[in-house]
């Protein structure tokens, strides 16, 4: 008679990361991306307002944060978008979005900072 044997291989896999230990949330994070013309399309689209760019000196990504306003109350956030455009200037990945009841500002930031308008280029430039 044939007797059936089974035998079990058990290895153990470990993952290697890029990351260290206390960023692999980042790491692990997915990002949603799109074309950088269809975010700027839907940004419009929208009524989202541009509020602050930064390009990051070392690597050329842009971040951009984007206000949409209330519909009921003029002047209120409603919404901030959060998005990274890649240095070849092709993909737009979202980094975060803040809805209605999540957002909060610090109150006494324009005691500390204030607009100014911009003159030679030494107090920003218009998004």
């Amino acid at each position: 008679m044939f007797k059936l044997l089974t035998i079990v291989f058990l290895t153990v896999f470990t993952v290697s990361s890029i990351a260290d230990d206390k960023y692999d949330f980042a790491v692990d994070k997915s990002l949603l991306c799109i074309s950088k013309q269809e975010m700027f399309d839907r940004m419009d689209k929208n009524y989202w307002v541009p509020v602050i760019r930064m390009k990051q000196q070392d690597s050329g990504f842009v971040t951009y944060i984007y206000f949409q306003e209330d519909d009921v109350v003029p002047g209120k956030i409603k919404n901030m978008i959060i998005f990274e455009v890649d240095p070849t200037e092709t993909s737009a990945c979202l980094i975060t979005k803040g809805e209605e009841g999540t957002i909060e500002f610090n109150g006494s930031f324009w005691n500390k900072f204030y607009l100014t308008p911009m003159m030679n280029n030494k107090h920003g430039v218009d998004i």
